[in-house]
């Protein structure tokens, strides 16, 4: 059984995870309240440790889907992985702006909403990454997920943009969100599943397409 999708979902799932307990659960109420303590410092050292966590296990994931996706075109592949470790560095230089909220309470709100707009301008480049990725799935014969993941790369950067020339706007589409939650749950799924796709076995098989250096 190939053990690196696997491996690789397993690690996805964690990403999700991590990103919904770091901005929804543990940032999204801090943003909402006027005092900073001890309990709210706590909370943004916790959303450093999840976001920590899910830039790491993003290297990873970008490095194994770079080898299981190669074969269906490398320069695709390349592109994919190349601006998920982009993502993932605007991620980690982010965290400076949350330690410093957790350093400076009475300047909390202010380095929080820093951090939320370099957080959201950060999809920029994982929307290419789902395009990309999306575009590779389609070639595996895996309509349906490739065709969410390119809506997935399309929707994040609409909120991207959005940030920039209408903040405004920006609140009101934040329910278009769930689609690519939807999307990337299941691309985790059929990773964690085995990564079986009829296509992708034709341009060699799982095992020899590099996945073994993993």
């Amino acid at each position: 059984m190939p053990v690196a999708p696997r491996l690789a979902g397993a690690l996805y799932l964690l990403i999700i995870v991590c990103g919904i307990a770091a901005e929804v659960f543990l940032r999204t109420p801090l943003r909402e309240t006027a005092f900073f303590g001890p309990d709210e410092v706590a909370q943004v050292r916790l959303s450093v440790l999840a976001d920590l966590t899910m830039a790491l296990a993003d290297v990873a994931v970008a490095l194994m889907l770079f080898a299981l996706l190669r074969p269906l075109g490398p320069w695709l592949a390349a592109t994919a992985s190349l601006f998920r470790l982009v993502q993932a560095a605007g991620i980690l230089a982010g965290l400076a702006w949350l330690l410093a909220a957790a350093g400076q309470p009475a300047q909390a709100q202010g380095l929080l909403a820093v951090h939320s707009a370099g957080y959201d301008l950060s999809l920029t480049f994982f929307a290419v990454t789902c395009i990309a990725t999306g575009l590779l799935l389609l070639r595996a014969g895996l309509r349906w997920l490739g065709i969410g993941l390119i809506a997935s790369g399309v929707i994040y950067a609409i909120g991207s943009v959005l940030r920039v020339v209408a903040p405004g706007l920006a609140a009101g589409f934040e329910p278009a969100y769930v689609l690519p939650l939807v999307t990337e749950l299941a691309f985790a799924l059929w990773l964690l599943s085995g990564a079986r796709a009829p296509r992708l076995h034709e341009k060699g098989p799982i095992a020899g397409s590099g996945l073994s250096d993993f």
